[in-house]
């Protein structure tokens, strides 16, 4: 399993006597490594997806109910007989099952119809307090003339919940239940059913309701058993029909087809051979790259999990097609960081980050936890290199500027040049006008490199796999780029003068030595793009003639627009130095007078802290999503298509056991 070329999972092949396809088809499911294709039956198949719908719709209506009881059943050794009419089975054992979910609702309606995001346990653990209630709570708020509810409300929430009540015309009376909840009991007349439903959903509180017959949390826990036996059955039975839905019957033969993992090709010759004995033939062979249809085993790394999340954003990777993963792992926090330049809000995301991975409950935070990891180091690095802590305005961030660039901070945005002038009362248009430049050209530079790189990918697949006219397009995007990319080389080679920038910039192309390699390069990308449609077009001469110059125009297109869209950088980086000096200017000028220009006053800080805090999150999330676009719109698009699908074999529950009853 490669990082950086998706592998087609090899086909298998697995003939065996056609009486012994159910067997066979338990072996497969209980191996764990089969992924069924779709060269099935088609005939059989439409039965058999139809069976598998009904199973999986009955599989969600359990884990819901599982998940409203709120209780972890246990479970033992099970076993499922199966005959071998698959089909009538299936609908028997959905049947039963059915019936006997629908008597567990039954039981449980009374409970699951209160609005709560408690869950049914933890319900029952709450009504429990109420139990010495005779009267029925469910008929006292249905009344026709008057009707009475029954809260129960963390205590900051009582008083809120009383006096809007009392302001819709209904009346609330309070009693303790311990030191942080009390009870609150609302008496209201009908019309007023929908303001009080609106007052409750906009609370804590959790309307009490007993149910009309007694259920305990050893009830639940015996539902929760039951549902969850029920369910894992469900599950053997859509696996074993899963695996029925690739094969084909033959008078004497049944033959299945789909992939097998390198690794799990003894495991499943071991489970074949089990069930079967030596009545099987089994055969494996790699599938031809470039088809989509083949499953592809990609798996990143624990380390990589964030950016395997972001490069199946955009889809996943076909077979033998370049995997973006290591290449967004380096180049997504390098360019976020050179967006969100800040030593100090660098140091938040880390500590945030730290945080969720060590302590969020769920897989997505954690994953999004150790994005922030990563995302903050480059962050904190280039915020040392533009002498900023928590913006340019503190004490940290004057001693780096002056202790360590001696007050020239290497990427120091526009932002800050005009505080270095509020500072020393110099005239800050040279200043600003400096670091624009200078910025600029790091963003558009780092642009250039990227999509001259994805380019080139681009050209390498698409001959790959013989798509010469998209090749040929694509090398003419490639070579574009390329002439953009020795614009910049050729100005950081020569040395630049930021404060006539543009005027360097014009020379590049008009008298400099490199000048006509640069032009050359870009003319014969348009060239490239003309005559690719006519060259490999199926149309006819006017047609692939017309077609040239639309790809022609598109290259320049392409050449323009993805190149300039990476200012985008300085945009980010100039509105999150912005914001944060604009917090300091308001705590300097509005607050303290405008003198010192010294965040050093209690109410000072606390407006300087308060944006801060708001720049880094609000910044952070807008950086991520522009770094995000920069990768899947103007870097993927050029050699990615990601239109592959997952190798996902087909798992057994390992606490059933299915036996077939006959053949």
């Amino acid at each position: 399993m490669g990082l950086l070329i998706a592998r087609a999972s090899p086909q298998a092949t697995i003939v065996v006597p056609r009486s012994y396809a159910l067997e066979a088809a338990r072996a497969l499911a209980e191996s764990g490594f089969f992924h069924p294709s779709e060269a099935g039956d088609e005939s059989i198949r439409g039965i058999l997806r139809r069976a598998r719908g009904e199973v999986e719709l009955l599989i969600q209506r359990i884990r819901s109910l599982l998940d409203k009881i709120g209780i972890e059943g246990e479970v033992e050794k099970l076993y499922l007989q199966i005959s071998s009419n698959i089909s009538a089975a299936s609908s028997s054992i959905v049947a039963t099952t059915s019936r006997f979910v629908e008597e567990i609702e039954n039981r449980i309606a009374s409970l699951i119809e209160v609005k709560t995001d408690k869950s049914l346990a933890e319900y029952i653990d709450l009504v429990s307090a109420y139990s010495f209630i005779e009267a029925d709570l469910g008929f006292l708020r249905s009344a026709k003339y008057l009707r009475v509810l029954v809260l129960h409300t963390p205590r900051e929430d009582a008083d809120k919940i009383s006096r809007e009540v009392s302001h819709a015309g209904g009346l609330t009376r309070v009693f303790d239940v311990d030191e942080e909840t009390v009870s609150l009991i609302v008496l209201y007349t009908p019309d007023l059913e929908e303001t009080i439903e609106r007052i409750i959903s906009a609370s804590k509180a959790t309307p009490i309701i007993l149910p009309k017959t007694k259920i305990t949390k050893d009830d639940l826990g015996k539902f929760s058993s039951e549902l969850k036996e029920a369910l894992l059955k469900l599950e053997a039975l859509s696996s074993l029909i899963h695996v029925l839905e690739s094969v084909k019957f033959t008078r004497n033969l049944a033959i299945f087809t789909g992939y097998i993992a390198d690794e799990g090709y003894d495991v499943v010759e071991k489970k074949l051979k089990e069930a079967l004995g030596n009545y099987y033939v089994i055969s494996s062979a790699r599938g031809s790259s470039g088809l989509a249809k083949i499953p592809v085993e990609f798996r990143a790394p624990r380390l990589l999990k964030p950016f395997e999340e972001l490069v199946k954003m955009y889809g996943f990777p076909s077979p033998g097609e370049f995997i973006p993963l290591l290449l967004m792992a380096i180049t997504f926090p390098i360019i976020f960081g050179l967006m969100f330049p800040d030593l100090g809000h660098g140091l938040l995301l880390l500590i945030g980050g730290i945080y969720l991975s060590k302590k969020a409950k769920s897989e997505g935070w954690r994953t999004i936890g150790s994005l922030l990891i990563y995302i903050s180091i480059p962050a904190m690095f280039f915020g040392f290199l533009a002498s900023e802590f928590f913006g340019p305005a503190t004490p940290v961030a004057g001693w780096i500027e002056h202790e360590v660039w001696h007050g020239h901070p290497l990427y120091s945005s526009p932002v800050h040049a005009i505080y270095t002038a509020m500072k020393t009362g110099e005239t800050e248009a040279g200043l600003v006008r400096i670091a624009t430049f200078k910025v600029i050209h790091i963003s558009l530079f780092i642009g250039a490199a990227l999509l001259t790189m994805a380019s080139y990918i681009g050209v390498i697949r698409t001959f790959k796999f013989r798509e010469y006219e998209q090749g040929l397009h694509m090398l003419g995007v490639a070579s574009a780029f390329t002439g953009v990319l020795l614009i910049f080389l050729y100005l950081s080679y020569t040395g630049i003068d930021y404060a006539n920038y543009m005027d360097q910039f014009i020379s590049v192309l008009g008298s400099s030595s490199i000048s006509n390699v640069i032009i050359g390069l870009i003319v014969m990308g348009l060239v490239f793009g003309l005559l690719a449609p006519i060259l490999f077009g199926h149309e006819s001469i006017g047609q692939r003639i017309m077609l040239g110059a639309v790809e022609a125009f598109d290259v320049f297109l392409v050449l323009l627009g993805n190149t300039l869209s990476f200012v985008r950088i300085m945009g980010l980086m100039l509105a999150h130095s912005g914001l944060v000096f604009g917090f300091y200017v308001i705590a300097v000028q509005a607050i303290g007078g405008g003198k010192p220009l010294v965040v050093d006053t209690i109410p000072e800080i606390a407006v300087y802290a308060f944006g801060n805090l708001f720049v880094a999150v609000f910044e952070a999330m807008v950086a991520s999503i522009h770094t995000l676009r920069l990768h899947l719109y103007e870097m993927f698009t050029k050699f990615y298509l990601g239109g592959g699908i997952p190798y996902t074999p087909v798992k057994m529950p390992p606490l059933v056991t299915l036996k077939i009853r006959s053949r």
